[in-house]
């Protein structure tokens, strides 16, 4: 069983109090502010390594930091409304007002719209690969597939191509999960409560693809390790708003779905913000009314949920799994939970 500290900080409205700005084995983030996340629960900031890229909060610029170098640089300035930043251990993407843009070896490129389709959206990076949601049409409900790019060679392949909407993909260097809404009457992700969708997983070496069906809606998985998944559950019938009260389950790639573990039941009192996943630990904020607490829970163990950080009348927005703690903003200052 992993032991999980408990770190509490109690911020009253007016206070100064921080927790830790420095990344361990990499430098100081220090006194960076960011902007809010989306409506959808995507981080303004994401990290790998010692590289930190980030929307920041005075200018509205996408910002890649080396802490371990000191350096620091403008990837996109505000007038392209950069947002969603998803980094691989050699590759970070981003969304632009026109699309995705693409930073590897030091040079950025624009993704270029494969044949057959509208526009490219919601990336996800790992090593040397970015996995966008491609629409067939410019309309928000139209069919959409799953692809990955290859930024070396500037060229796309299928992941989940397959009639309605797959979205909100994950990927790591073994596997790519989303959300399919194939059993979806509609077919296509409204956000109304009402959409019906399963976890489905490709598995990059076999080309394989595998919808884990289950009663009720599951959506927007993370990738815990290479054999377990976390995700969003909601029932059948599920009162409105539908993304600020969600179940979290754990589940092992290739078992039985009706055997996923819960893991907590969430209530938020404001937006969606996104569990992340690293090493087996997953992580979510929940935000209610006077404070906010980062949770973590060992998802491949018995063991409950544990409080990282409490803060009172202040909110931490979206987690960020890294090898070293959690990345997440107090208010809108990034900070580092150490594990």
């Amino acid at each position: 069983m992993t032991r999980i500290a408990l770190i509490f900080l109690m911020a009253c409205s007016g206070s100064s109090a921080t927790v830790d700005s420095g990344v361990p084995g990499c430098g100081d983030i220090g006194d960076t502010h960011v902007t809010p996340s989306d409506w959808l629960g995507y981080p303004p900031y994401a990290m790998q390594g010692c590289r930190l890229a980030y929307v920041d909060g005075p200018t509205g610029d996408l910002i890649l930091r080396d802490l371990s170098l000191g350096t620091s640089q403008v990837l996109e300035p505000a007038a392209s409304m950069p947002r969603r930043p998803a980094m691989g251990s050699n590759v970070l993407a981003w969304e632009v007002q026109d699309g995705v843009r693409v930073f590897q070896d030091g040079a950025t490129t624009t993704m270029p719209v494969p044949a057959g389709y509208d526009h490219v959206g919601e990336p996800a990076a790992a090593t040397s690969i970015v996995v966008v949601t491609a629409w067939r049409t410019a309309a928000s409900d139209s069919d959409t597939d799953v692809l990955a790019f290859d930024p070396a060679t500037s060229t796309f392949t299928p992941v989940v191509v397959a009639p309605k909407q797959q979205r909100f993909a994950a990927v790591s260097d073994t596997i790519v999960a989303v959300t399919d809404f194939t059993e979806d009457p509609i077919g296509s992700y409204t956000g109304s409560g009402n959409d019906l969708a399963d976890i489905g997983v490709f598995t990059r070496a076999s080309a394989s693809y595998v919808v884990r069906q289950r009663p009720g809606k599951d959506a927007f998985p993370v990738i815990v390790t290479n054999d377990v998944l976390g995700y969003l559950h909601w029932g059948d019938v599920h009162p409105e708003p539908k993304l600020e009260a969600y179940t979290l389950y754990s589940g092992t790639i290739g078992a039985d779905p009706l055997g996923d573990t819960k893991i907590a039941d969430v209530t938020n009192a404001f937006a969606l913000e996104r569990p992340s996943a690293k090493n087996g630990v997953i992580e979510w904020v929940v935000t209610l009314q006077g404070s906010s607490t980062l949770w973590r829970a060992n998802a491949t163990s018995a063991s409950a949920p544990a409080a990282a950080l409490t803060l009172t009348n202040e909110s931490l927005l979206g987690s960020v799994s890294l090898d070293q703690g959690t990345l997440v903003a107090a208010g809108n200052v990034l900070r580092v939970v150490a594990r």
